[in-house]
């Protein structure tokens, strides 16, 4: 297992565009896929106007994640952002409270599109993160190439190091 930077965290969402937002509904858990798209450092969704959207407008604290493999399943990764939501009102020009402050634009919204998900209706959400974490794994003792980008980096077998941590061989 290899813990990611920040910056391989963004590289690595960047590749995908569903995750899973987990979030309390009447004092239970629920985990729900959503389709995000990154802007600046949060994470927005396009929902339809059920318990993601109440959860926003209550600022309700979260947890997203998205992960990946590649088609072997030699190579996984898995991002964790936790922070409150927010509705975001007018998504074309409102900018977000960031440096930066960078609208919601055309190919974000697009990006964001969730299609039949929400029966035609949607709104934007944004995860304002408070925390990131990411991990890499590999099933060999090579790093994970990042997409469009190798790392040198090493990486534990995560597996024998368990394993060993209980005093039990892997091959056992």
């Amino acid at each position: 297992m290899r813990i990611l930077d920040a910056e391989e965290c963004a590289l690595l969402l960047s590749s995908t565009r569903i995750g899973r937002l987990a979030i309390t509904e009447r004092a239970l858990p629920v985990l729900l896929p959503v389709v995000f798209a990154c802007v600046d450092s949060d994470v927005v969704f396009g929902v339809g106007p059920g318990v993601v959207a109440r959860a926003a407008a209550a600022g309700q604290i979260v947890c997203f994640e998205a992960d990946g493999a590649d088609s072997e399943f030699t190579t996984m990764w898995s991002v964790a952002m936790t922070g409150p939501l927010c509705v975001v009102d007018t998504p074309l020009d409102t900018p977000f409270d960031t440096p930066l402050g960078t609208p919601l634009d055309e190919a974000v919204t697009a990006r964001l599109d969730v299609g039949p998900w929400t029966n035609g209706s949607r709104v934007f959400v944004r995860l304002s993160v408070a925390l990131c974490n990411g991990r890499s794994w590999t099933a060999a003792s090579q790093p994970m190439p990042l997409p469009d980008q190798e790392s040198s980096s090493p990486t534990i077998d995560v597996f024998d190091t368990a394993a060993t941590k209980v005093g039990v061989s892997a091959s056992e």
